[in-house]
């Protein structure tokens, strides 16, 4: 973290380096380099913490039609969802956990697979990384209509939305 005063001393050279980056990338701004720093470091912009997920779980529902990444805070809201596996495959506590579920949707065989690499809290966001594989052009697979999802238990979080950052793969082994 950077602690500036009024009379913060910056080199030259970072300041040559940070105004010709901004020339080179044709994003010059009509705004003192002072204040592009202060909207760059900033104190008051919650950093993203690390989610530990306690379990998690892969396999198909046809009631996750969509491709989405959903926030499940409660049993309702996992009844809602219209998952037959996902409700009867997962004892959550609602009162100190959470159901993160990252669904592909609809896939036309069995080479689709999802797999939740990582989780973090940025103020009430919730940030998912993501991997999720199609199958190769050698693959061999059923042809049939598929509905991949990847569920991960985590800690009630206070998270109100989420978001998801997904890894596009092809022809990778199914994770374990």
């Amino acid at each position: 973290m950077f602690n500036r005063t009024p009379h913060t001393l910056v080199p030259a050279g970072l300041v040559l380096a940070g105004l010709s980056i901004g020339v080179m990338a044709g994003c010059v701004q009509n705004q003192p380099f002072e204040s592009m720093v202060d909207q760059v470091v900033s104190a008051d912009r919650p950093l993203a913490e690390p989610v530990a997920m306690f379990a998690q779980s892969y396999g198909g529902d046809a009631g996750l039609t969509e491709g989405k990444v959903y926030l499940v805070s409660t049993k309702i809201e996992l009844e809602a969802l219209g998952t037959e596996t996902i409700a009867a495959n997962h004892d959550v506590d609602f009162r100190t956990q959470d159901l993160v579920i990252l669904a592909l949707g609809e896939q036309p065989n069995t080479g689709y697979w999802t797999q939740i690499t990582a989780i973090q809290l940025e103020g009430t966001n919730l940030q998912v990384q993501a991997t999720a594989n199609q199958p190769g052009p050698d693959d061999i697979v059923v042809q049939e209509l598929t509905y991949p999802y990847c569920a991960a238990k985590i800690s009630k979080t206070g998270a109100h939305t989420v978001q998801s950052d997904v890894t596009s793969v092809h022809g990778q082994a199914k994770p374990n």
